[in-house]
């Protein structure tokens, strides 16, 4: 465009100029001295602006050399394009070793990462690694929120957690057109985890949540709360442990039996274990309330208590680690040296 400009200018530049020759000959063909005296001096001062825009008139004609002088290539330029093309389009990341791949984008952040998943299904099969999401907790803290995410990985994702409104900035595509193709793959475990965990910061630093209705019910302060799916569980040191409902706030269970104040409670796969301060711990199920087991061990009080849904360890003030099989209801190993 501002070639064209250039060379309109110059061409009225030119057109000027002849117009001024003519009418001097005109005039001194008439001998007419005054309107010759002054038209000169007219026909010099656009002289002098015509003058100026020589230099420019040359850079044109440079410039205009140099971009034929390119056009005139393009031939060459197409061909060498299409030869390189498929070079060109060679993604390297796809054929490295998923060990070399994985270590190239764990110097990726989350979004960074979330971004190259949406590149190609290659790219979100290689980003969608435990490994590299772990690692991403662990930066976080976020390795303590793993209860959060259900073990179905097919179950509700994170993504669902972390939905942004957004304008749709084009008509919406026609569904009977599109050819259904395959579905991607569900998040891995840990990618759920940090998408959970970040929603659960994020809203949590910007104030969206509600305060529940207080839950009151045991006389002495609360020791220790554990909670599963819309079960929690509170242990007191007023000798029982109670099971609420979180969606009415109702208490459905008192768990009795305790005699000392419960120091620890977990709840895991519907069970509900309690470490007391009478060195007892105790087995009970989480919707019937009724106690399952009763593990004798500790010569000292329980003061922590841990649950995987297949065996337990407790500690207490005895300086034991006890381990027991939370189905048989027995001990099956002691670690000393405490």
């Amino acid at each position: 465009v501002s070639e064209v400009r250039w060379l309109l200018v110059h061409y009225w530049v030119l057109v000027f100029m002849r117009t001024c020759r003519s009418t001097l000959k005109v005039l001194q063909s008439s001998r007419s001295t005054t309107s010759c005296y002054s038209f000169c001096r007219t026909w010099r001062f656009g002289w002098k602006r015509a003058s100026s825009h020589w230099e420019g008139w040359a850079w044109f004609q440079t410039r205009h050399t140099h971009t034929h002088a390119i056009f005139s290539q393009l031939p060459h330029l197409r061909r060498l394009y299409s030869e390189m093309q498929q070079l060109l389009s060679f993604d390297l990341m796809t054929h490295l070793p998923t060990e070399l791949s994985e270590s190239i984008l764990s110097y990726l952040n989350a979004p960074s990462l979330s971004t190259c998943a949406l590149c190609s299904r290659k790219w979100r099969q290689m980003t969608n690694s435990n490994t590299l999401w772990y690692n991403l907790c662990v930066q976080k803290d976020y390795v303590r929120f793993v209860d959060l995410v259900s073990s179905d990985p097919n179950g509700s994702s994170g993504s669902s957690q972390v939905q942004r409104s957004h304008r749709l900035t084009s008509p919406p595509a026609n569904k009977q057109h599109l050819s259904p193709g395959p579905s991607p793959p569900p998040p891995c475990k840990w990618k759920r985890v940090y998408l959970q965990s970040h929603a659960l910061e994020v809203h949590w630093r910007r104030g969206r949540y509600s305060v529940a209705p207080l839950l009151r019910a045991h006389r002495l302060p609360v020791t220790s709360i554990s909670y599963e799916d819309d079960l929690l569980v509170s242990a007191s040191r007023d000798n029982t442990v109670r099971v609420w409902n979180m969606n009415s706030l109702a208490s459905l269970h008192v768990l009795e039996g305790h005699t000392d104040a419960v120091n620890d409670v977990v709840m895991k796969d519907g069970l509900i274990v309690t470490g007391c301060a009478d060195g007892v711990v105790r087995v009970f199920d989480s919707r019937s309330g009724q106690c399952l087991h009763a593990l004798h061990g500790h010569t000292g009080s329980v003061e922590h208590v841990v649950c995987n849904g297949r065996s337990i360890v407790s500690t207490g003030t005895d300086c034991y680690v006890r381990v027991w099989d939370v189905h048989l209801g027995r001990p099956l190993f002691s670690l000393a040296g405490h």
